[in-house]
């Protein structure tokens, strides 16, 4: 037989009192169940469906999906016998690992997934209303994690005494590596955290630990079960971008960090804005008439960078063109004595038709004094 390497590994959690997960790890044969029901109900659906699957299947793939239809009634025969066990039931994810195949056999929403040339691939199709919507294309991905409906299932053993599998075969080669796991896993770790986790760490049982120890520490609402079958031989490692993608707690302290350095880029810029508005002079134009500034002429984001500091009797209207379109446009001033100095040259200029001679366009105009 192929040689093959595991990993099992699972966790209440931090809020249920019972772990309803079940888990098998006998070579050829891994399995996963996610039992739900009244109070230990799903513990015993789970459990049931799992010891049924280890004595009926003894080695034989072609065997496996008999053996889930024979667990599913034995499970619903007894929710049907004992009022206790009312409406108990079970996800099941299960593997046949064969020489150069596998074979899976899946109900409900535990998931597969095959890691092979550096990707991780789900194998099995979410047994959801929201697993429905998505194979339908009526959502996507990004809107199915916060879909109400994300947990409703609408297939699991136990629950009817015929119940519709899925089952499917796929090629296996040296360096594969297989997943199984309950909800509880992927319900709060990101497929990219996953798949950083099975593509850094070689050993199968240090990576299911690492996976269980990733949702608890993700909020651990619900039990945790992974199950890791490794092909032996190489494997290919993930293409990954010049910075890795960081996990849902690293992506918020980076965010965190850009944040605050925005906001004291913004600080800064304020306090240096309000420097130069406090420092700067311009004579301009208010009402038809020359005024003196502070501050810088226009406005930003719709706020006026500038206040009047002193009103002139000076019309606009009495300058030259090329003074009135410098007025309008503001002339800057290194402080409220030059300032003045402009106003009273703009004063020897108004009623006059066109500048002085001595004053060239462009030019803060000047009065020579007569000898």
């Amino acid at each position: 037989m192929t040689d093959i390497k595991f990993g099992v590994s699972t966790d209440i959690g931090l809020v249920r009192d019972i772990n309803e997960d079940s888990k098998l790890a006998e070579p050829p044969l891994f399995a996963v169940a996610d039992g739900m029901g009244g109070h230990m109900a799903g513990d015993v659906a789970s459990k049931m469906v799992i010891e049924t699957l280890s004595k009926g299947v003894l080695g034989d793939s072609d065997a496996l999906a008999g053996a889930v239809r024979e667990a599913n009634m034995a499970v619903y025969d007894a929710a049907t016998a004992d009022p206790a066990l009312k409406g108990m039931g079970t996800t099941l994810t299960a593997l046949y690992a064969g020489d150069s195949s596998v074979q899976i056999v899946h109900v409900g929403d535990s998931r597969g997934y095959m890691f092979r040339d550096g990707e991780l691939t789900q194998i099995t199709q979410d047994h959801t209303v929201v697993g429905r919507l998505v194979a339908q294309g009526r959502i996507d991905h990004e809107e199915a994690k916060s879909h109400p409906q994300r947990s409703m299932l609408e297939r699991a053993l136990g629950v009817d005494p015929d119940v519709e599998i899925d089952v499917q075969a796929l090629d296996a080669k040296p360096g594969d590596r297989f997943l199984l796991c309950s909800d509880g896993l992927t319900g709060l770790v990101e497929d990219e955290q996953i798949l950083e986790i099975l593509d850094s760490e070689a050993d199968p049982q240090r990576a299911s630990n690492l996976l269980c120890e990733a949702a608890v520490r993700a909020g651990g609402h619900d039990n945790v079960t992974a199950v890791i079958v490794d092909y032996a031989g190489p494997r290919k490692r993930a293409v990954r971008p010049a910075h890795p993608a960081a996990s849902p707690r690293r992506r918020k302290g980076k965010r965190a960090i850009a944040a605050v350095i925005v906001l004291l880029l913004l600080v800064l810029g304020g306090l240096w804005l309000r420097a130069t508005v406090n420092s700067s002079w311009f004579v301009g134009e208010d009402g038809g008439r020359v005024a003196i500034f502070k501050g810088l002429p226009g406005s930003f984001i719709g706020i006026d960078l500038s206040s009047i500091e002193k009103r002139t009797d000076l019309e606009t209207s009495s300058l030259p063109d090329v003074y009135r379109e410098r007025v309008k446009d503001g002339m800057t001033a290194d402080g409220p004595e030059e300032a003045e100095a402009i106003v009273r040259n703009l004063r020897q200029f108004a009623g006059k038709l066109t500048p002085d001679p001595a004053a060239t366009p462009g030019v803060t105009p000047t009065v020579t004094p007569a000898p």
